[in-house]
Order: C-alpha cells, then sequence, then structure tokens
C-alpha cells in the first residue's frame, strides 16, 4: 500500500505527505496525520485493537485499514472504517481473504482494483471486485 501512495504521490495524484511508521521505537512520533494507512500483522482481536488505538492517536481525520475480512466487524466498531472496493492481493496466496477498509469514499484504491482485475484472469473462479 505504501509503495502505490508513493506511486500515486509522484503522479501528482495526492497531496499530501507520506510516511512510513513501522512498530519500532526510531518511529516514536508526537506528530498527527491527515490519513493513516495500517496493516496488522496478525488476524486477532488483540492485535487489531492495538493498531486502533495507535489509528486514533496518530490520525487526524483519513483512515485505509488492510486486513482479513474476518475482522470486518470490528474493524467499523473500532474505527467505522467499511470495505472500500480495494481487494489486497498477496504473492503467497494467504489463505484468508483480505480487504482494504476506509471511513472516507476512497476512489484511488477502489479504481486501482478494478485496473488491476481487467487486466488479469479470474483466479479459482472469482475476481475481487
Amino acid at each position: 500500500m505504501f509503495a502505490k501512495l508513493i506511486e500515486v504521490a509522484q503522479l501528482g495524484q495526492l497531496e499530501c505527505e507520506a510516511y512510513l511508521l513501522e512498530y519500532d521505537r526510531r518511529f516514536e512520533t508526537s506528530h498527527s496525520f491527515g490519513i493513516v494507512v495500517a496493516d496488522p500483522p496478525f488476524l486477532s482481536e488483540e492485535c487489531l485493537c492495538k493498531v486502533a488505538q495507535t489509528i486514533t492517536f496518530l490520525a487526524q481525520d483519513k483512515v485505509i485499514l488492510c486486513t482479513g475480512a474476518v475482522m470486518e466487524e470490528l474493524a467499523l466498531k473500532l474505527l467505522n472504517v467499511r470495505p472500500c472496493g480495494f481487494a489486497p492481493r498477496h504473492n503467497r496466496n494467504l489463505a484468508n481473504e483480505f480487504l482494504c477498509y476506509t471511513n472516507y469514499d476512497c476512489t484511488i484504491v477502489a479504481e486501482e482494483n478494478k485496473l488491476y482485475n481487467s487486466r488479469h484472469t479470474k483466479r479459482e473462479g472469482k475476481v475481487n471486485i
């Protein structure tokens, strides 16, 4: 997701700065950001709750959350995010379905998903739109 944001920014389609923050003391910050993109490392309630606390601390407004479809109800409860039409793909064909959730109308990632689907053939009988 971060790589895509940088690409979009270089094309002049993104009017903000992008920062990559990992869980590491070197990245401690007291800043807040107009948009926060998060990809929790585990599909667990405990992990999503802690990530949601961090997002709440960092986000001024917009949130993009990439996580498993099984976390949809909890993500809505904690962050008021809903699926945005972009389905992240993994090189290793993970068993769990992953979705991208936002708390706003995010047309960039939804359009990217439509472009991807139009260029690729169906995998295992289904295409994520």
